[in-house]
């Protein structure tokens, strides 16, 4: 049995266009660009995620190998003359098929459980290889004509399918990145006057500052910003994150662990970027999940301000656990810590408003698309996830440390 060649048009047809998607999702993640029309979310949330790369293997290629693979069956299967081995391509066409829709509904329901974000680009290239694998399945001779075959190739798929899912899950990428200060672009004298507000100071300076991170572009009095650790500590980071990023929680928790566990005199300089439109002018339309940003931002900087030293405890609350406490148990928390009164009052101090914009004004300053990130003297490094002793090498690396020593 033959499937006419307008079938095969339409097949090819549709792998084609979700594959010409899928190649320029690739080539936007390697040149680490924004997807145009996502903005600050939801391509970009997804496409910076831990389950953007299959193993150590972005998505993308999946799919680009798989749509390819489709493509040159079915162009296969209209040349072959032989019954028997055209009916083995699509064969091979319906395993093919079966596992590509499984696996792309494995994406749907990451991106609507867990990562909580769409990617229009992902959905489009979805969208088209649905299509086209759905009509192997409605017009292949193999599936159609032979209905003691649906067993064994439904069986294969979805074995395969559990070897994907499988991978996917359990395989965690290293998803750490790099960027020399060198290779920031350098601004002008106005638009560093722009960016500047009150502590932070971005440009060259004059060694007058405390501390000095990106080759001496970044100063600031460690005195004067809200930290985790001591300001007497050997080693300085500077972390750019939101109590809402799920990366971000997830960073903490690493951060957390590296420092319990390796003996380290490390201080964390700790500044909001709230992904929220109310506090946040880059933002212009708040993603899902990022409702109270602005809210657990304002908290935390206010604890500082009336009490740094409560500010370590009240930051770990906030960053402890898969999502942020409730909005007004944060709230309560923060009147427990410091009291009710000088809560409010700190609140409403300008300093408050001042970190959320130097935050703001440091990620914009990096060109950092995706949050957390961390300053350290010579390089930006963004965080999706990745093994301890990956995370540990390349903080060892970040920090100039010859030999990292754990804790007795």
């Amino acid at each position: 049995m033959q499937t006419s060649r307008v079938t095969r048009v339409f097949i090819v047809g549709l792998a084609m266009i979700a594959l010409a998607i899928a190649f320029y999702i690739m080539l936007v993640v390697k040149s680490d660009s924004p997807m145009p029309g996502c903005g600050e979310d939801q391509c970009n949330a997804v496409l910076t995620s831990r389950w953007e790369h299959w193993g150590i293997v972005p998505v993308a290629y999946l799919g680009i190998g798989g749509y390819v693979s489709l493509m040159s069956a079915t162009l296969l299967s209209g040349f072959m003359r032989w019954p028997l081995i055209r009916m083995g391509i699509w064969s091979l066409m319906i395993v093919e098929s079966l596992t590509g829709i499984g696996f792309i509904a494995w994406l749907l329901l990451l991106q609507w459980i867990i990562i909580k974000q769409f990617c229009i680009f992902c959905l489009s290239s979805h969208l088209f290889g649905v299509a086209a694998y759905g009509i192997v399945l409605w017009k292949a001779p193999t599936w159609q004509g032979f209905h003691h075959a649906r067993r064994r190739l439904t069986g294969t798929a979805t074995a395969l399918l559990t070897v994907l899912i499988a991978v996917h899950v359990l395989a965690v990428p290293d998803m750490m990145a790099v960027q020399t200060a060198e290779s920031l672009e350098p601004t002008s004298h106005e638009e560093e006057a722009a960016l500047s507000h009150g502590t932070f100071q971005f440009g060259k300076q004059d060694d007058t500052r405390v501390v000095n991170l990106l080759n001496k572009t970044l100063s600031f009095d460690l005195y004067k910003v809200p930290v985790t650790g001591s300001r007497a500590a050997t080693y300085v980071l500077l972390d750019i994150s939101d109590y809402s990023c799920p990366s971000c929680r997830t960073l903490h928790a690493k951060l957390k662990e590296f420092n319990e566990t390796y003996d380290i005199s490390l201080a964390i300089v700790q500044l909001p970027a709230p992904m929220n439109s109310g506090c946040n002018p880059d933002i212009k339309k708040t993603p899902h999940g990022f409702e109270n940003a602005c809210a657990y931002a304002r908290y935390a900087m206010a604890v500082n301000k009336a009490d740094p030293e409560q500010f370590p405890a009240y930051h770990d609350y906030l960053m402890s656990g898969r999502y942020p406490p409730p909005v007004n148990e944060a709230r309560a928390r923060a009147a427990e810590l410091i009291g009710q009164e000088a809560f409010e009052t700190a609140l409403r101090d300008e300093a408050v408003e001042e970190w959320i914009t130097n935050g703001v004004n440091l990620k914009r300053y990096v060109k950092a698309t995706t949050l957390p990130r961390l300053i350290t003297p010579t390089q930006v490094i963004s965080y999706s996830g990745g093994s301890n002793a990956g995370f540990a090498k390349l903080m060892q690396k970040a920090l100039g440390i010859t030999e990292l020593t754990k804790r007795p």
